[in-house]
Order: structure tokens, then C-alpha cells, then sequence
């Protein structure tokens, strides 16, 4: 698994370390984004840019590791994460699964994230939660090969998953309290390589996002609903997945 944890232990006790064993958590993924910015710290790796921040919170999380072992100035245990695989890939649910929490004990976990709303030097928080959980599906539609001329001997995939996207977006219009907060984005639509031929399956994929677990599930339940029934209306099939995962969450200090 690719990620590092530095254990740091206080010195400040003659019986040794005391306090809460703290984790200090910053995800270091890119996304496959070509960077065009012309910034001298821009990505050096074609295809691939920090395009949410993220090597800002890595080298938050590497200047914080640095001033706690020089300075020794906490009581505990200071446990800095860098996670990979933010959305996706689950990447968190990965290193729970791994044990980190029990192999270091850790008592609490803090992350931040970069906010572009924010004054320089400000930050925000929220009882609750504060960090939306993300959802990843991929939907195939499978539709039947044709001649563009002839596209009554066919089913075309594209037409499917065309409605498809769209029906998609009365979930959070239609389905979800006006109250709620929710997001389904259709992140990319792949059929086909000629203009002339009617492709045999097309697929889609893309991203959800919601605070709470009843809407999260009304959503996978929706998502796959109209991606079945929509095919069926077409004389197609469609075939999903998709994985859920739950929102970072504040709590009240005393």
C-alpha cells in the first residue's frame, strides 16, 4: 500500500510519553488533469496535476511532521498519515482496513483542506458534517452494432446513455429534500470510433456526493433504477457499480 506513517513521541515526560495519540492526516492523489497553469511548481508529469490542492496538504503535513520533531513541544503522540486515493480508490477505507488506528493507537485523526473562499490564514469548521462523502458509479449500456445508415438493424448505446445522463440530473431536482444537499455528476461518456457505425456498448461514469446516509443511499437506489429502466425503454441492458463512501465529520470540543 502506498502510504507512509511517521510515528513522533514527546520527550517532555521522564516516564516517557503521555497524552492522547493525535493523527495528522493529508491525502497526496493527483487527478488526471493536464495542467495549463505555467506555474514554476506546476506538474512535471504529463497528465496528472494537484488539481484539488493537494500537494498543499502535503507539504502542510511535511512542515507540521518537521516543526513537531524538532520542537518536541506536544504531550502524546503525533501520528502523520499521508493518504492516497482520496475518492475513488477509497484510500481511507484502505488504511483503516490495514489496521492504522490500532497499530498506533490513534485516539483522534485531524485533516484539513484547502478552501479558495477563505482569507489567507482563516479556516472554517462545523459541528457535523462538513466534508461531503463521495459515491463513484460506472454504468455500461449494451446495445446492439450497427451501419450508421442502417440504424434500425441496431441499438445505439449512445442515444441510451444520452437519456440516461440526463434522467440523471432530476435525481437532485426531483428525488432529494430541497432541504438535503446533494450532487451526481456525469463525468464522461465513451462510445464508438467512427462517425458511420453504430458502437455495440457505450459507457459512462461519474461521481455523487451527500452528508447524509438516507440520501446516499436514494441515490444509489435512483442512479441504478434509471439506468436499468431507461436501457430497458431502448431495447438495451446497462450493468452498474458503484461505491459509497461517508463524510468527514466535526465534533465539539469542551
Amino acid at each position: 500500500m502506498r502510504w507512509l506513517a511517521l510515528h513522533c513521541a514527546s520527550e517532555g515526560c521522564s516516564d516517557g510519553p503521555s497524552g492522547d495519540v493525535v493523527g495528522l492526516r493529508a491525502d497526496m492523489d493527483a487527478l488526471p488533469i493536464e495542467e495549463e497553469t505555467g506555474a514554476r511548481w506546476a506538474s512535471t508529469i504529463k497528465g496528472v496535476m494537484h488539481a484539488c490542492g493537494h500537494d498543499g496538504h502535503t507539504a502542510m503535513l511535511l512542515g507540521s511532521a518537521r516543526e513537531l520533531a524538532q520542537t518536541r513541544e506536544f504531550n502524546g503522540t503525533a501520528v502523520v498519515v499521508f493518504q492516497p486515493a482520496e475518492e475513488g480508490g477509497g484510500g481511507g477505507k484502505a488504511m483503516l482496513d490495514d489496521g492504522l488506528m490500532d497499530r498506533f493507537g490513534i485516539d483522534e485523526i485531524y485533516a484539513m483542506h484547502t478552501e479558495t473562499t477563505l482569507a489567507i490564514g482563516q479556516f472554517a469548521t462545523t459541528i457535523g458534517p462538513f466534508g461531503a462523502s463521495v459515491g463513484s458509479f460506472k454504468i455500461r449500456i449494451d446495445g446492439k452494432g450497427a451501419h450508421g445508415a442502417e440504424p434500425q438493424d441496431g441499438i445505439d448505446p449512445l442515444v441510451v446513455g444520452a437519456n440516461i445522463l440526463l434522467a440523471l440530473q432530476t435525481i437532485v431536482s426531483r428525488n432529494v429534500h430541497p432541504r438535503q444537499c446533494a450532487v451526481v455528476t456525469v463525468g464522461w461518456l465513451n462510445a464508438g470510433k467512427a462517425g458511420n457505425v453504430i458502437p455495440p456498448f457505450a459507457e459512462m461514469g461519474g461521481t455523487t456526493r451527500t452528508f447524509d446516509p438516507i440520501v446516499r443511499n436514494l441515490i444509489e437506489a435512483r442512479v441504478f433504477a434509471i439506468a436499468e429502466k431507461v436501457a430497458e425503454a431502448y431495447g438495451g441492458e446497462s450493468h452498474r457499480q458503484l461505491q459509497a463512501y461517508v463524510p468527514a465529520t466535526g465534533q465539539s470540543r469542551s
